[in-house]
């Protein structure tokens, strides 16, 4: 009896494991998995109109020492600011904007900015 309910418990504890989606769990931190990746706008959704907005397409990195860049597909000059987490990670700074950081994970950067929605994904995928 008692070899049975061991059985049952290592099977359930192996479904567990294998049902958890390891995409949202990452011994990387916030840091890391935002300077990892040059990031691109997948979705710019305006909730207050409910439409999604197309926007023209550039490039978006978080530099370790603080420097965030955007650069335009256009042969326009790159854009210069910083950046840092604030209010225990929950927000980003970049200049003078504070966003709030919904996900980062290594594949999706999602914020919020009032009532805009923006995701980005890795750059080229």
């Amino acid at each position: 009896m008692l070899i049975n309910k061991k059985i049952i418990l290592l099977c359930l504890i192996i479904l567990f494991i294998s049902g958890c989606k390891k995409e949202h769990f990452s011994f990387l931190s916030k840091k890391e998995r935002l300077i990892s990746n040059t990031w691109e706008i997948n979705t710019f959704v305006d909730h207050s109109t409910n439409i999604s907005f197309e926007i023209p397409y550039s490039t978006y990195e978080f530099k370790e020492d603080g420097t965030f860049i955007i650069t335009p597909e256009y042969p326009v000059l790159p854009q210069y600011a910083t950046w840092e987490f604030i209010d225990n990670e929950q927000y980003l700074r970049i200049g003078s904007n504070t966003f709030k950081i919904k996900i980062i994970s290594q594949k999706l950067l999602g914020l919020q900015y009032g009532d805009v929605d923006i995701f980005y994904v890795p750059a080229g995928n």
